[in-house]
């Protein structure tokens, strides 16, 4: 029961590497504002813990890093190179590997992230 309750509260957009509360909650809902502070809280956890995975796998100027920023309730990774950091990048061989660092610092508190 608690996996399929975090299922539903975030989620990982593919094409932004982003990851941010869901939208289908309703509006009174996400409009109260400890409903607010709470995800501003939990996405800031994320935030957080996505810095220390970006410093630990993927930093070499620390850019990506540093773009790591909370915008509302969303966790953005805002540097250019951001989608191939978080997904990979593909010829016909892999030309950069998938880090996964938003997706790994979700789910290291406690969330459960789905494709869009």
């Amino acid at each position: 029961m608690q996996q399929q309750q975090a299922r539903h509260r975030l989620w990982i957009s593919e094409n932004m590497g982003e990851i941010h509360i869901r939208k289908d909650l309703p509006a009174k809902l996400r409009a109260m504002p400890y409903i607010q502070m709470a995800c501003v809280q939990v996405a800031s956890r994320i935030m957080l813990t996505a810095k220390a995975i970006a410093f630990t796998d993927a930093y070499e100027t620390g850019r990506y890093m540093k773009g790591i920023v909370l915008i509302g309730t969303k966790v953005v990774a805002t540097d250019w190179k951001s989608g191939w950091i978080e997904f990979g990048a593909y010829g016909r061989e892999p030309i950069f590997v998938a880090r996964h660092v938003l997706k790994r610092a979700a789910e290291a508190n406690g969330f459960r992230v789905a494709s869009n």
